[in-house]
């Protein structure tokens, strides 16, 4: 504290306005790291986590189609080659879109994913 009381008049002013000026400098930097950081988030949710979810969303649509065309062949005598048809194609979209769901990356666990969907 000697110290202190020892510098001149401008050391006394010089260094807490240094001290404010450091803060001030980790401050921003941190602040702009963070935003960064956000920024990059964003945008990840943006263009992956969301075209998954469209995909995930059509591929539901589709393999519930796809059990409706079902039941409708089991359920119907002579099944028609439309109602054949439009089961295959719709299971061929259920896949294509969950394999392009998942082509995307970024899920956790992708290959325990992966051995879920083998299963359907």
């Amino acid at each position: 504290m000697q110290m202190f009381h020892n510098l001149s008049f401008k050391w006394k002013i010089s260094i807490p306005l240094l001290l404010i000026v450091l803060i001030f400098i980790i401050s921003s930097t941190m602040g702009i790291t963070s935003s960064r950081q956000i920024a990059d988030d964003a945008d990840k949710v943006g263009n992956v986590f969301l075209q998954q979810i469209v995909l995930l969303l059509e591929a539901d649509r589709d393999l519930h189609q796809v059990l409706i065309a079902e039941r409708s062949l089991v359920h119907e005598e002579g099944a028609s080659t439309e109602q054949r048809q439009v089961y295959e194609e719709n299971s061929a979209q259920f896949k294509e879109r969950v394999d392009s769901a998942l082509a995307l990356g970024e899920l956790e666990n992708l290959d325990s994913h992966r051995s879920e969907y083998g299963a359907l």
